[in-house]
């Protein structure tokens, strides 16, 4: 995968999407963020969590104050896959921002049918972590890869899988903070 590219403005609008941004998109079922869908439109409409939308601003601001490329490494996995990149945010000198998403390594797992896009969900909601992709487990209190998460609530003894909603996990909340 070579690097996924957008720029926002000023106001958060993205302005502009790399070639590569449709085909990874169409590849992961994401129909709903291809370029048409995402373009002229604010950042921040497409990121659920308060938190997780404070910290792109404060990635943001970083780059725009230090004046130099900031590396963030994240997680954007597949039912089947892992995938760890680093994003990369600089200023450019038009005053846009550019977003980079490098593919450093992926790994392949068994398929986690909750990470599936396109099948029944109920109405009730899992929270799955922006940054590392764990998801958050409320009787323990704590977060863990999608194949235990799924074993610890007892998810497909359900009628249908819950649906997922974004948020951060303490600790990728924490390491960001510290960086910025």
């Amino acid at each position: 995968m070579d690097s996924i590219i957008y720029r926002i403005n000023s106001s958060y609008e993205i302005v502009y999407t790399s070639s590569m941004w449709n085909s990874f998109a169409q590849k992961n079922h994401g129909e709903d963020n291809t370029e048409n869908m995402v373009m002229n439109n604010n950042l921040m409409d497409f990121i659920s969590d308060p938190e997780t939308r404070e910290i792109y601003k404060m990635l943001v601001e970083k780059a725009a104050k230090t004046n130099t490329t900031v590396k963030v490494p994240f997680r954007c996995d597949a039912p089947g896959l892992r995938r760890f990149l680093v994003m990369e945010i600089e200023q450019l000198e038009n005053g846009l921002t550019e977003f980079r998403s490098i593919l450093k390594k992926s790994e392949k797992r068994k398929n986690v049918r909750l990470l599936e896009r396109n099948i029944p969900r109920s109405d009730d909601l899992v929270k799955i972590c922006s940054w590392c992709k764990k998801v958050y487990i409320p009787q323990t209190d704590s977060w863990a890869e999608a194949e235990e998460a799924v074993i610890q609530m007892k998810l497909f003894e359900m009628e249908k899988l819950p649906g997922l909603t974004h948020g951060i996990c303490d600790n990728c909340y924490k390491e960001l903070s510290e960086d910025i």
